[in-house]
């Protein structure tokens, strides 16, 4: 049963009792470079307008990245939902799959189905200075890019990671999931 910390998106207040145990997440800074990620959070937000964009619903995401070295980063990514904004919201359903380019597309099966969503993105390194004056680095999203347009550096990157993960996709023989059980109903495939 999920608490009321896990319901509200604001936190909530804790009594001097209380119990704590999340220690948040460290959040590593990678290189400027192209990256795989896979959307691992969704949460429908409303921004109160700013120099740049007027108060319009966003989207915030969160983006899991790894590079081939196993380094593992979260970057932070707010959609617009506003006229100013369209063309990276186009961008982005665009790199996941879901639009094609120069085609309209209904956002709300989009946001429905955004968790697990992958694709390629251009990460660089941002500096920015904190509340308390410090200066911090995070990683932004500079660019998504179109699956069916992919830069020839990416594409060569695929080709590599192919093998390593047809290896885990191949179904296994009905023996070796079932050994010595007389079971061999199993019909399927570990390829999700």
């Amino acid at each position: 049963m999920a608490d009321y910390n896990d319901l509200n998106p604001n936190g909530s207040a804790f009594g001097w009792d209380d119990v704590i145990e999340n220690e948040g997440q460290e959040f590593g800074v990678l290189p400027e470079d192209d990256y795989k990620f896979t959307v691992v959070k969704f949460e429908r937000q409303q921004h109160n307008g700013s120099e740049k964009i007027p108060p319009c619903a966003k989207a915030a995401l969160e983006l899991a990245i790894e590079d081939f070295a196993g380094n593992k980063t979260t970057v932070r990514e707010n959609l617009f939902l506003h006229s100013k904004q369209e063309w990276k919201l186009c961008k982005f359903f665009t790199c996941v799959g879901m639009r094609r380019s120069g085609e309209k597309f209904n956002m709300g099966a989009g946001w429905r189905n955004i968790i697990g969503a992958t694709g390629w993105a251009h990460i660089t390194v941002n500096e920015y200075k904190g509340k308390d004056g410090n200066t911090y680095t995070n990683n932004k999203v500079s660019e998504y890019y179109d699956p069916q347009a992919l830069p020839d550096a990416i594409r060569q990157r695929e080709a590599a990671m192919q093998p390593a993960q047809q290896a885990y996709s191949q179904a296994p023989s009905q023996e070796s999931i079932f050994p010595n059980s007389g079971t061999t109903q199993w019909t399927g495939s570990w390829k999700t």
